[in-house]
């Protein structure tokens, strides 16, 4: 399973020399003529809701009151804050690039939607997939760009992706998506005169994605998606001045022949959750969740730093039954790994198969199992943004 994330070892890096070398998309105004099915290659490209948004569980019975678990709510707010920020990519490419293309440039290979004035703000918009060369890492690259006027040269890239669409299934294949806000306000501040009135997100998120079918099990398949989140604050969330997001995430999803669904979600973040009361300083939270068919789980959490010591430790477990209501949690305090402090409420015994062992028994990856390499130059972009040249 997820054997693909080995491939994307370079796919930030294309991304970086594909956006910071493009210069926009062609101007060629010829349009020789296409057919409708090479367009739906093209539109292929972009990635698709299946493919970049993840589950969180979700109650199929009746939930004990008073009784519900901890952490399927926590990792709900999660993904759906993350949902919501790549939901919003899918649909502006999709309500761009559902409209007939403006051109076709056949020397570059790409078709150009735009540029059109821009419903929702100032300026233009324009949306180009661009066919790479066949040597090159990733078959298709696109981008969603805001402009003053109507020199596509000249507009500034919002939104980045790399992809390797499956001809056979619209919902598998491989990319990356970058959606940079500050570079949205860069723009915002040197052209548009309102822009002192408006709120605006910041920071950005990088996200690679991949799904497939199981080379080990004929019918099953399986998705994952990486996200880096930096300094992020969306546009809707901008007026209500809340703290920036700053989130490493990972996500799978494994369906069986047989219609059987396993969820994982494993992400790390900071918040004070060690209140004492004096310095309250930000611990580094980790969260791992395995769910069943969207309900029955397990969850192991830790906290370290912040203003526990450099020696000291919270792990957390809680298994949680098909309703989502909590069956046993347990948390405990070491300092150098020697117990301090231990509470439990429920019984382990009660934990339902196959989350009454151990999440590293299961043997899904982790965030940390990731490669260093890939996730440094996801932190890097979602920190600093693309190299310019």
């Amino acid at each position: 399973m997820f054997t693909s994330l080995r491939v994307l070892s370079v796919a930030l890096f294309t991304l970086v020399l594909t956006a910071c070398g493009a210069g926009g998309p062609g101007t060629d105004q010829d349009d020789p003529a296409y057919d409708q099915t090479k367009l739906a290659q093209f539109r292929s490209a972009l990635p698709t809701a299946d493919q970049l948004l993840a589950r969180s569980p979700e109650a199929t019975g009746s939930r004990a009151i008073g009784d519900p678990a901890f952490y399927p709510g926590a990792a709900y707010h999660v993904v759906m804050g993350i949902n919501g920020s790549v939901g919003w990519i899918i649909e502006v490419l999709r309500r761009v690039t559902e409209h007939p293309p403006t051109v076709f440039n056949s020397e570059t290979s790409e078709f150009v939607w735009g540029p059109w004035p821009n419903e929702d703000d100032f300026g233009t918009i324009a949306v180009y997939i661009r066919e790479e060369a066949p040597e090159a890492d990733f078959q298709y690259t696109y981008a969603f760009i805001r402009g003053a006027g109507q020199d596509l040269a000249t507009m500034t890239p919002v939104i980045w992706g790399a992809t390797n669409p499956d001809p056979h299934n619209e919902d598998f294949g491989m990319g990356i998506t970058l959606f940079d806000q500050e570079a949205n306000r860069g723009f915002a501040q040197v052209h548009d005169p309102d822009f002192g009135s408006k709120d605006f997100g910041t920071g950005r998120f990088v996200t690679l994605y991949g799904a497939g079918a199981d080379e080990n099990q004929a019918g099953a398949s399986h998705r994952f998606v990486v996200a880096v989140f930096r300094n992020f604050i969306g546009q809707d969330q901008a007026a209500e001045s809340p703290a920036p997001t700053n989130l490493d995430y990972f996500y799978g999803h494994w369906q069986g022949p047989a219609g059987n669904t396993l969820d994982f979600v494993d992400f790390a973040f900071e918040a004070d959750v060690d209140d004492n009361g004096v310095d309250d300083l930000p611990e580094t939270l980790g969260i791992n969740l395995v769910f069943l068919n969207g309900a029955r789980g397990r969850a192991e959490a830790e906290a370290t730093g912040g203003d526990l010591t450099e020696t000291q430790r919270v792990d957390a477990t809680e298994c949680w039954d098909d309703a989502v209501a909590r069956q046993y949690l347990a948390f405990e305090l070491t300092d150098d790994g020697i117990s301090q402090q231990a509470h439990s409420e429920g019984d382990p015994v009660l934990c339902l198969a196959p989350f009454d062992q151990p999440l590293a028994n299961l043997g899904l990856p982790k965030f940390e199992d990731l490669d260093p390499n890939i996730i440094g130059a996801m932190q890097d972009v979602a920190q600093n943004g693309l190299p310019q040249e």
